[in-house]
């Protein structure tokens, strides 16, 4: 068995056939710098996979937690609802209150003076005509008392 040294890295065992490998021949210091490159791949592999599944389960949250977030959203919202409606109602109560006033209505008693008289029963005459000549029609001629439908039809 014989250690090697390399600057900057661990001490390594190189064994060829469960032998000794001399270190001055270039094939064996091949040998030696593909086994390392090999392991610094393995490692860095490593490191990659174990990198994409940290931020695969912890910095993007999974499907089923979204769902979990979701279905608390959703419950807690009536309750949140509810909540704001009833601090809105008691903050706006007063202000409608306030607002609203009584409307005064005035009551019609008929008509009090001559002209409104003679106002109503005119009225009442071309509303008695109507009904009485041109009650679903279109055109009344009054001469004549002939009537009309749309579209010229008799």
């Amino acid at each position: 068995m014989h250690f090697r040294d390399s600057g900057d890295t661990l001490p390594f065992v190189v064994r060829q056939n469960g032998g000794v490998v001399d270190q001055s021949s270039s094939a064996a210091l091949l040998k030696l710098l593909l086994i390392r490159r090999n392991n610094l791949c393995g490692l860095l592999f490593c490191f990659l996979v174990t990198a994409l599944l940290y931020v695969q389960l912890y910095k993007f949250p999974n499907q089923l937690q979204l769902v979990d977030k979701t279905m608390d959203v959703l419950q807690n919202r009536e309750s949140y609802k509810n909540q704001i409606a009833n601090s809105e109602r008691r903050k706006d109560a007063g202000k409608i209150k306030k607002k609203i006033l009584p409307m005064n209505i005035p009551k019609f008693e008929g008509p009090k003076n001559d002209k409104q008289k003679a106002v109503r029963d005119a009225f009442l005459h071309a509303w008695r005509g109507y009904k009485q000549y041109a009650w679903g029609h279109d055109l009344l001629k009054p001469v004549t008392r002939h009537t009309k439908n749309g579209l010229n039809a008799v």
